[in-house]
């Protein structure tokens, strides 16, 4: 098939005749174009808890906290940039084309590839106050072609504040 499907995965699925595709990749949500909101919570033992755990011991669900963040930056009928949820420092960002190609080289329009990786690069140099914006692609990690576009790792700032960096580079794009 040599596709890559950009929406909601299970509509997607049912759509695809039986035995069609060698192999599905979902990853857990990133480039979804929609708010991801990650819940942390703790469990404290309690005689009246709203779950039970080993032995059938109660506990009570305590939520601790909650971040989210908008995750793509960048959509045009060709590639998407979005953010990377295993940063290497903060505002770490991937530019893909929406078509499979299995490496970069491979992509037929590549300059208007390289502008968005600009696009990103420089919107992050402002973001966050750096000359030195670091490109990467290997392609061992996924067989896709994808752009890493990432501050290097001196800059200030948590490379998980998915929110907080978002926005930092959304306010710089053009």
């Amino acid at each position: 098939m040599n596709r890559v499907y950009f929406g909601d995965n299970l509509p997607i699925l049912a759509s695809l005749p039986s035995a069609s595709v060698a192999l599905i990749y979902i990853d857990p949500p990133f480039n979804t174009g929609k708010a991801q909101a990650r819940t942390q919570i703790k469990t404290v033992r309690s005689d009246d808890g709203d779950r039970t755990g080993f032995k059938g011991q109660r506990y009570k669900t305590v939520r601790i906290g909650q971040r989210a963040f908008a995750d793509t930056f960048s959509s045009s009928e060709e590639f998407l940039a979005f953010l990377d949820i295993h940063p290497q420092s903060p505002g770490h960002v991937q530019v893909v084309p929406k078509t499979h190609y299995r490496w970069i080289w491979d992509v037929p329009n590549i300059g208007q590839y390289f502008e968005v990786a600009r696009k990103i690069a420089k919107a992050e140099q402002k973001a966050f106050s750096t000359d030195w914006i670091l490109t990467k692609s290997v392609g061992d990690e996924i067989s896709h072609a994808h752009i890493w576009v990432f501050p290097n790792d001196q800059v200030a700032g948590d490379k998980m504040d998915f929110t907080g960096n978002a926005a930092k580079i959304r306010a710089h794009l053009p």
